[in-house]
């Protein structure tokens, strides 16, 4: 009787444990995709920083061309 008592805890047991087990790994799957999520997001947020920056190089190399045309014009204006 006490060897099937002590098999029956055991069981139990282990049956205690697969299933803390269980919990753990459905809590670390949902870290996964809470984190995967962010990295999508983080990866959004990066293009649309990488496409601002993208038309502020545009917009300081027009600037650039603007002040040497000026540049240019005050120039040829001073000599004349």
């Amino acid at each position: 009787m006490g060897g099937r008592r002590e098999r029956r805890h055991v069981e139990w047991l282990l049956q205690r444990y697969f299933l803390i087990v269980w919990k753990q790994l459905v809590v670390l799957r949902e870290q996964f995709v809470f984190v995967w999520k962010q990295l999508v997001v983080l990866r959004e947020q990066f293009v649309f920083v990488w496409k601002q920056l993208v038309v502020l190089r545009e917009q300081l190399l027009l600037v650039r061309k603007q002040f040497v045309v000026l540049r240019q014009f005050l120039l040829t204006e001073t000599t004349t």
